[in-house]
Parts: C-alpha cells; structure tokens; sequence
C-alpha cells in the first residue's frame, strides 16, 4: 500500500463534514430530549413578622383578586393593605371561622371567639392572588412562623380549593348562598361540575 497526504483544502473538505454530520446528529438527539422543567418557583419564608410582610406584599400588588383564609389577629395586622387594595377595585373573598371587624369585600365567617379557637387550633394564614401567586403556612408568633410564598400552579390550586371548600361547608351550614364567589374562585370549573353531579344522583 502507498499513501499521500491529502492536499490541505481537501483535508479541511473532509474534517468539515465529519463535524457538521456530529453536529446534526446531536442536534437530532437533543431535540428528542425532554425540555427541562422550569426553575422552581418557591421562596420558604421564617418569622411571623416577615411572613405578614410577604402577604402584604402580595395584597399591594393584587391587580382583580385575593382570596384568602386567616383569623382576627392577621386580619387586624394587614386591614390597611386590604382596604388599599378594595380602593383599586379588586375583589376580595375572605373565609375565617373568627369573627371579624370591617373586613373589605365579601365575608364568609362563623363569626367564632378567636381564643376558643387557639385552644385547639394554630393561627394558619393562605393568600391568593390574581389566581397566580400564593402564601401558605403558619401565623405564630411563638413558633417561629414558616410559610411558602410561590407561584407554582398546583400549589395554588390546592390553596385556592382549600379556601372554596371552608366557605361551600360554611354555606351549607349556615344557609348562605355563596354560588357568585364560587365563580369568581374557581370560574368554568363550577360549571363544568354541576352536570356529573345531576348525573349521579339519577
């Protein structure tokens, strides 16, 4: 056998399509890959003072809703920042099983003494707003509150259910037509669940 060197146009000729054709074959590889999940949108929040500062964050930037369940104490803590947000026209739908004093927008409470309820019950505080962003946790201030602040779409769709179940127990308890914030909550959903349930019961 004899053998030459290639001349350097044609070596480059020949290393060229060598790569471009390992190029296109991990292209064609990476586009069947799995795109990535997003990053994480979680934030842990400690202290009960920094845990009502982040709801008050969310409230002052809630452009249509909040739907939030708390008790008295909290709500005193952040009234100012729910009347701010009634001026600017968002709808607010509150659940408590505490009695409360001038809660802006719609209330659906048991009007219970909060200091029968710490008898067995923690403070426990969840916001939604605008269907997009949620905090959930504790409120005490002897425990060193821990919440959640995020905009994860399943976290928030167990808050926001959370909320909706309380106040749909409340109105069967106490005769109250809650059908119009239904909606607002949980929108064609509500609909969309009224045909199985006339179904089963046939």
């Amino acid at each position: 056998a004899r053998y030459a060197p290639l001349p350097p146009t044609d070596l480059l000729g020949v290393l060229r399509r060598r790569f471009d054709r390992s190029l296109e074959g991990l292209d064609a590889s990476l586009r069947r890959l799995r795109p990535p999940p997003p990053p994480v949108d979680l934030w842990n929040v400690s202290g009960y003072n920094e845990v009502l500062e982040r709801a008050r964050t969310l409230i002052d930037g809630a452009e249509s809703h909040i739907f939030c369940s708390l008790w008295r104490r909290e709500a005193t803590r952040l009234r100012s920042a729910f009347e701010a947000a009634a001026k600017r026209k968002v709808k607010i739908i509150t659940f408590s099983f505490c009695a409360l004093d001038d809660q802006p927008g719609k209330l659906y409470s048991y009007q219970l003494d909060e200091k029968d309820l710490e008898a067995f019950w923690k403070h426990k505080l969840i916001l939604v707003v605008d269907h997009g962003r949620t905090l959930m946790g504790g409120a005490e201030p002897e425990d060193d509150s821990d919440a959640v602040v995020t905009g994860h779409p399943a976290i928030t769709e167990v808050a926001l259910n959370n909320i909706a179940l309380d106040i749909t127990l409340l109105s069967q308890r106490k005769k109250v037509d809650s059908s119009e914030s239904m909606v607002e909550m949980l929108g064609e959903r509500l609909g969309s669940l009224d045909p199985l349930v006339a179904k089963s019961k046939k």
